[in-house]
């Protein structure tokens, strides 16, 4: 670990794929925050999951974004949960959307408020349902209305459709008020009509003499 910190940025990106192979994961997690910053792309490609496991939050967070950028799916699927939180948003966004396909639902959510309030549009129109719905409620409500805006437009256009119609119909349909709401009472079919005004319920049942 101590000869591994000794080496330059030129002389660590002068390592092939067996010699950057050939490092631990203790003289990985021992580089300075220089070295993690001299780190090109070239370089991150030679590097194991063991050996992105390995990198502190720190560490990971001087990368540059061109870094970053390079690891493959498989890298980027061993990342910890600790270490997707440790990520700028600098970083985040730098992310193409092949990048942010590249994310499990467990990584995402482990996103801070921070880091999903500072996603752009585009690395939110590159997140598929199944991302979306592993955000957290907390997290949903950190994005910013350009993002919801992002996600909507990349939903099927019969959803919408579908969605509108539903409200036009509901809103088009009157609410009935006072007399025209009122129920009509039922008559009953044993009922009588009543009689005429002025006669007296016997009078009908009694005959002249």
């Amino acid at each position: 670990a101590t000869q591994i910190k000794s080496l330059t940025t030129t002389n660590l990106s002068a390592l092939d794929t067996t010699q950057m192979g050939a490092l631990t994961a203790t003289q990985i997690a021992a580089l300075s925050t220089t070295q993690i910053a001299g780190l090109v792309a070239g370089d991150m490609t030679e590097l194991t999951t063991t050996h992105i496991q390995a990198l502190g939050t720190t560490q990971l967070a001087n990368l540059g974004t061109e870094a970053l950028v390079a690891l493959d799916a498989t890298q980027v699927g061993a990342m910890r949960t600790t270490q997707i939180a440790g990520l700028t948003t600098t970083q985040i966004n730098a992310l193409e959307a092949g990048d942010m396909a590249e994310l499990t639902t467990t990584q995402l959510a482990a996103l801070t408020t921070t880091q999903v309030a500072g996603l752009s549009s585009s690395n939110v129109q590159a997140l598929s349902t199944t991302q979306v719905r592993a955000l957290t409620t907390t997290q949903i409500k950190s994005l910013t209305t350009t993002s919801i805006g992002a996600f909507l437009a990349r939903l099927p256009s019969r959803w919408l459709k579908a969605s509108k119609s539903r409200g036009l119909s509901s809103a088009a349909s009157p609410v009935r008020t006072g007399a025209s709401s009122a129920r009509r009472m039922p008559v009953s079919r044993g009922s009588t009509t009543p009689p005429p005004t002025g006669r007296s319920p016997t009078s009908l049942g009694t005959t002249r003499r």
